[in-house]
């Protein structure tokens, strides 16, 4: 169950995923879904990606925390499945429960608290304070 009503979306009714399931039952079955959304150095690679696209002057941990590998993930699914499509204020998505609960299970918080949907900008801050 996610945190708001409004984020429990099935991928076989989401605009993001629909064209992109073909004959699965399931978008997690994507053949793109283990080793674009779910590894670890494609991640840490995407991380980077997102410090330079904020133009931020941070470097990039060592290790990323749970939390930084699933703002990752998310970013990830949403750019395969958008094919590059920017988002931004007026364009935003929310991401299959079913994608949403497999990242979180790969990369869980210690406390199994989560904040639900939120803008990458108060993402990005709260990862940087």
């Amino acid at each position: 169950m996610m945190t708001n009503p409004w984020e429990n979306v099935c991928c076989n009714g989401s605009d993001l995923t629909i064209g992109n399931l073909d004959d699965m039952e399931c978008i997690t079955e994507h053949p793109a879904f283990e080793r674009v959304v779910l590894d670890r150095t494609v991640l840490e690679v995407a991380f980077i990606q997102i410090l330079m696209y904020k133009r931020s002057r941070a470097r990039a941990p060592d290790e990323l925390s749970n939390t930084q590998y699933r703002l990752a993930a998310y970013r990830q699914f949403v750019s395969l499945m958008m094919k590059g499509e920017k988002l931004g204020k007026g364009n935003r998505v929310v991401i299959p429960s079913c994608v949403t609960q497999k990242i979180r299970s790969e990369f869980p918080s210690s406390d199994n608290t989560y904040c639900g949907f939120k803008s990458i900008l108060d993402s990005m801050n709260e990862l940087f304070q």
